[in-house]
């Protein structure tokens, strides 16, 4: 590898350094104020480990959130956060009564997504202290008046994330989070299905598992582990929450369990090194979580690893012995994650390819505005260039869970594989960047080529409806011909012909691109970007095959829901 090649490799990690620093920081200082907290008030440590719990979940879980949104936390996380104290006591008192609050608190959190992204935000901060309280080894269920504490603990968090948040942006230490745009809806239920025929929404179908989930995880965690329940359930919680599909589950529950594998190994490494009460071991835990806030960016097994580790030394400081817990601990992961498995396979199971073909037909949409833009506004085509960014970002989150799959059945599973669509569309990046540029520089720059961008469009048009189960009733228009065509130099293959989804692979005819009307020093340039783009077009109509375009399934229905992003990037 030369010395060029490892440097950018390594760039986008060192890159993501920042956001865990400011993570840390919020942490930290929630942290400091709990302590003084428990020294004036006199509390027990619970506070302080709670307050550290909600500010890690808290400065994950709302990182590409812009700071007005999360300002909207100081006002409904303390009260979610009593709520959350008083299902605590529940749990200990009357444990099935609390545990079912629970269990319906959790999953109306996900159920909220439905109601668009403001919906879903709320719902994120409702199911965060619910989290907290899995966290904390010692419940602060048992007293009345200090699980009244709980609410100021939630302010205090919600305010540490916001003010390290708006410091690190305002000094250019991180990136500022843009304004999202609204939910765009594509490629819902086919026009004219009866509502009965009609599939439940991605969100009601997700928080039904995670409440089956969580039941079973109660049940289960109480008779096997009567001390130590909240290990299977945080399984089940973590590995359910942020459900993109059953093979995600799979896949996050795999890596759960590897990672407390490595964790565990760690924790024997440290065993004896800290005695309890030992202040040294609460830097440990310190240099511990930051460096896992770090490492979860390259693979969540790391993250698992470093939690494993710090509730060993947490554990260790509070006077249990951690090597004595940590074989029970492994299993109720285990049990948790075959539990979170099972309720994504067997109660109204989610596939992973809907997801990916969802978020597939969003990318797809966002390409299609940005072509428009091309053709019409060419000074509207950076923002069709971010929102096109966007919406690759989120089908980013499908990457390592599909190129698990593809690495696991290569031998037995030809091309064209799901995983293999998410690389195809990576390869619109440089095209859309580099039409994006010179559009830039000079708007006029992309006069010429608006039939162009057109049959592009269209091309596009046509994956869309492929994948929505649809077809085009008007023929497409024949491809240019005479010297403004092929002979230009620029060919880009494209539109895609869409016929029924049962009807086989998906067929693929040429569209020529002439000359384009730009200055001299940029013609050669956009021409080679238009032709690298109608290239990746054509390709797209062989891998979305990949996608089980046969079955007759209609995209995931519209809307935030599918997108199913929660706290299982923050736990």
């Amino acid at each position: 590898m030369s010395g060029r090649t490892y440097v950018s490799s390594i760039r986008p990690r060192l890159a993501e350094l920042r956001p865990a620093v400011v993570s840390m920081a919020a942490v930290l200082g929630s942290f400091g104020t709990a302590l003084l907290m428990e020294s004036w008030a006199g509390l027990h440590t619970d506070v302080v480990v709670l307050a550290v719990a909600l500010a890690v979940t808290l400065s994950r879980s709302q990182r590409d959130v812009e700071l007005r949104h999360q300002l909207l936390g100081l006002v409904e996380l303390p009260v979610v956060a009593l709520a959350a104290s008083q299902a605590g006591l529940l749990m200990h008192r009357a444990p099935v009564l609390g545990d079912a609050l629970f269990a319906v608190a959790v999953s109306g959190s996900i159920w909220l997504r439905r109601f668009g992204r403001t919906a879903a935000r709320a719902g994120t901060l409702l199911a965060t202290p619910f989290l907290a309280m899995l966290i904390v080894p010692v419940p602060l269920a048992h007293e009345d008046a200090r699980s009244l504490w709980t609410p100021l603990l939630g302010a205090l968090a919600v305010g540490w994330v916001v003010l390290t948040r708006y410091l690190a942006e305002r000094s250019g230490f991180v990136r500022r989070v843009p304004a999202s745009p609204g939910p765009r809806v594509v490629g819902g239920p086919r026009a004219g299905t009866p509502a009965g025929r009609r599939r439940l929404p991605a969100s009601t179908r997700m928080a039904a598992q995670m409440g089956v989930a969580l039941g079973v995880a109660f049940l289960v965690g109480h008779l096997v582990f009567p001390r130590h329940w909240p290990w299977v359930v945080m399984t089940a919680f973590i590995v359910s929450s942020g459900n993109r599909g059953r093979g995600d589950v799979v896949y996050k529950a795999v890596l759960r369990l590897v990672g407390a594998l490595f964790g565990v190994a760690a924790a024997t490494l440290l065993a004896g090194a800290f005695a309890p009460g030992d202040k040294a071991a609460i830097v440990a835990i310190f240099v511990t979580l930051g460096v896992g806030s770090w490492l979860r960016s390259i693979n969540y097994a790391f993250w698992a690893a470093c939690v494993t580790a710090v509730l060993s030394l947490l554990y260790g400081y509070l006077g249990e012995s951690p090597t004595a817990l940590l074989g029970g601990r492994l299993l109720g992961i285990l049990l948790g994650g075959v539990i979170a498995i099972g309720a994504a396979w067997l109660v109204m199971p989610v596939r992973t390819t809907d997801i990916l073909r969802r978020r597939t037909a969003d990318v797809l949409a966002a390409l299609s505005d940005f072509l428009t833009a091309a053709r019409q506004e060419p000074v509207a085509v950076g923002a069709r260039r971010a929102e096109f960014d966007a919406s690759l970002a989120v089908l980013d989150q499908l990457a390592p869970t599909l190129r698990a799959h593809r690495l696991l059945t290569r031998r037995w599973r030809p091309r064209p594989r799901p995983a293999d669509l998410i690389d195809t569309l990576h390869r619109c990046r440089a095209p859309v960047a580099t039409i994006t540029r010179l559009a830039a520089a000079d708007p006029a720059a992309l006069a010429g080529t608006g039939k162009h961008a057109g049959r592009l469009a269209r091309a596009v048009g046509d994956l869309r409806l492929t994948l929505a189960g649809r077809t085009r009733t008007e023929p497409p228009p024949a491809p240019p011909t005479g010297s403004g065509a092929v002979a230009a130099g620029a060919v880009v293959a494209g539109p895609v012909v869409a016929g029924p989804v049962a009807a086989g692979p998906v067929a693929a005819r040429p569209v020529a691109v002439g000359p384009v009307a730009v200055g001299p020093d940029g013609r050669d340039e956009l021409v080679r970007a238009w032709t690298e783009l109608g290239g990746v077009v054509a390709e797209l109509a062989v891998d979305i095959r990949a996608t089980r375009p046969g079955s007759g399934r209609p995209v995931v229905p519209a809307g935030p829901e599918a997108e199913a992003g929660s706290l299982a990037d923050s736990a």
